[in-house]
């Protein structure tokens, strides 16, 4: 049987991460464990086991010889509403370079070290580069989105999923109670 090897999409990198409102937010804990794992696993598959955005085979990855799976949204930014389109897989590289920001505030709280983020932010330059991309998404400015509170993630079944978190300060001190759990 002939594989086909699935094309590196470059631009994944650009890809928007979830709004601050909606961390904690996902289908993977929404659905559950189970459910996460047999979609996540199927991505992988279809992926031949390499990155969808930088091409690397899982066991050739740097830092981490294994992949990630990361959910990609359609974003309606002035409604405050975040559909899931699909879900893909990314080495660790790839990955944080998606989430640059809760990189940064991991490093900020001393989980990843500065000479690992430069490594991440290097790897995400030079795809972006090599593909003739922009270093940034466009996004709409943020005085423009809807209200913390007005913010849901919308699945299949068509139910609304809004934020754990009463706003910024609430959303704050969470995650640096989770930066810091992982320390100990």
């Amino acid at each position: 049987m002939r594989r086909f090897f699935v094309v590196p999409n470059p631009s994944l990198l650009l890809h928007p991460t979830l709004p601050k409102p909606l961390h904690g937010v996902n289908p993977r804990t929404i659905y559950g464990k189970t459910w996460w794992d047999k979609e996540r696993e199927k991505t992988y598959s279809v992926a031949e086991y390499r990155c969808m955005a930088c091409g690397v085979r899982k066991q050739d990855a740097k830092f981490r010889q294994w992949l990630e799976a990361h959910e990609c949204y359609n974003f309606y930014w002035e409604e405050g509403v975040a559909t899931m389109s699909q879900v893909v897989a990314l080495c660790n590289f790839c990955h944080n370079a998606i989430h640059r920001n809760r990189l940064q505030s991991m490093v900020d709280d001393g989980v990843y070290s500065s000479k690992y983020q430069s490594a991440v932010l290097n790897h995400r330059s030079l795809i972006l580069s090599s593909a003739g991309l922009p270093s940034e998404p466009d996004l709409p400015p943020e005085e423009t989105w809807a209200p913390w509170r007005e913010w849901r993630l919308i699945l299949d079944d068509g139910v609304p999923h809004y934020s754990p978190f009463m706003d910024e300060r609430h959303w704050k001190a969470f995650y640096a109670e989770k930066n810091a759990k992982m320390l100990r």
